[in-house]
């Protein structure tokens, strides 16, 4: 069986495919992965054959209508499911030429494609062949479907569609007790399993030190100026803790931030090892950072202002791990200082956080998936 995933064009959204490629490859089957250009460095290290169809950049499918216009920035919940639905979209059509070249050389048996990742969508509809949506982490956005729709209705005007094709099976690694009240049909729920950029650890991310740690991360994506201000802020107002304090940062950003913080730990550092020996993560509100906590049984204080995402953080702050400060307002020193003392002093979010964390590890692995995605071929 030949099974192509289609990801990108981030690390989060790549971060899923391997265990379920892997999975597929240890069975006998051949796997491809193709992704964006500007995540070539990323692949190499996924030990996943892939292919780059497009090189399109990230910051461009952000900012720019595929007629080169400027995107209007959004300003309510609305605006920002469109604008979700409509950049993912930007991406399969941006991809879809040359994936549709590499089935001319290589015709698939299943794809598989992340959260959003309409491209796969697309090309199973063109090519007549069975896709499975596996999820990145458990920010799913399903409204903004429609709007992917529309921006690729001249791709499905060909076909002879009006919509997207639903998956045949979905893989989900949202945990049951902060999932959504009702799932798609065809939904499976599978074990999330960290990923991330191969470093080399060092021993002290192995175990819990003397001291309590806490972790403070802004994600993959920090590059631009306020991002670096706000993750160099954010452990600044924390310093004062006694605790040992870390900074997740990407390796180009770490730099600057070692310099404005030159007694704390900084620079990349792989999450899915070093959260489970801390007593406290704080962070922007990623995905994949917010899946390692959770599976890790680790707390979590989230800084998050997107409210395109306020329905999952409030339940995940229902289930009694995490705090959520989703406004401007409530990540003024204060507030961060005063949320870190609750998730530190209280045992029940750390004992809310190692129940998320058991409901995981007791949910079936990428292997027990095989046998779906061979199913469906």
């Amino acid at each position: 069986m030949k099974v192509l995933f289609i990801a990108g064009p981030s690390p989060a959204t790549m971060f899923w495919a391997p265990p379920l490629a892997n999975a597929l490859r240890n069975a006998g089957h051949s796997v491809v992965m193709a992704t964006t250009e500007e995540t070539t460095r990323i692949a190499e290290q996924m030990a996943v054959p892939f292919v780059t169809v497009t090189d399109r950049s990230l910051e461009d499918l952000l900012s720019n209508e595929r007629d080169g216009s400027p995107v209007v920035f959004p300003e309510t919940v609305e605006d920002s499911i469109r604008f979700h639905g409509s950049w993912m979209a930007r991406l399969a059509a941006a991809c879809h030429d040359r994936l549709r070249d590499l089935a001319d050389h290589w015709r698939p048996d299943v794809i598989v494609g992340g959260s959003q990742s309409y491209g796969a969508a697309l090309l199973a509809a063109t090519l007549g062949v069975p896709y499975v949506r596996h999820t990145w982490d458990a920010l799913e956005i399903p409204e903004a479907n429609r709007y992917a729709d529309e921006e690729l209705a001249p791709e499905l005007a060909a076909l002879g569609h009006d919509s997207l094709p639903e998956p045949d099976l979905i893989l989900d690694v949202t945990p049951p007790s902060v999932s959504p009240p009702t799932l798609a049909p065809g939904t499976v729920r599978t074990r999330w399993v960290g990923t991330n950029l191969a470093r080399a650890v060092e021993p002290w991310m192995l175990t819990r030190g003397e001291r309590r740690r806490i972790c403070v991360t802004a994600g993959t994506r920090v590059a631009a100026s306020e991002s670096q201000a706000f993750l160099i802020g954010l452990a600044r107002n924390l310093a004062d803790f006694d605790a040992e304090l870390v900074v997740a940062a990407p390796e180009d950003v770490a730099p600057t931030v070692r310099e404005a913080l030159p007694d704390l730990k900084v620079g990349w550092l792989p999450l899915e090892v070093l959260v489970p020996g801390c007593d406290l993560i704080v962070h922007h509100g990623g995905g994949s950072t917010a899946m390692n906590a959770m599976a890790a049984g680790t707390p979590q204080l989230v800084l998050s202002e997107w409210p395109l995402y306020r329905e999952l953080w409030q339940r995940l702050a229902n289930q009694g791990s995490a705090i959520v400060l989703g406004t401007a307002e409530e990540h003024a020193p204060e507030s961060v200082a005063k949320a870190c003392q609750r998730l530190l002093g209280d045992v029940s979010h750390a004992e809310r956080a190692r129940e998320l964390a058991d409901e995981i590890a007791a949910l079936p692995g990428p292997a027990a998936q095989v046998p779906l995605v061979e199913a469906l071929a």
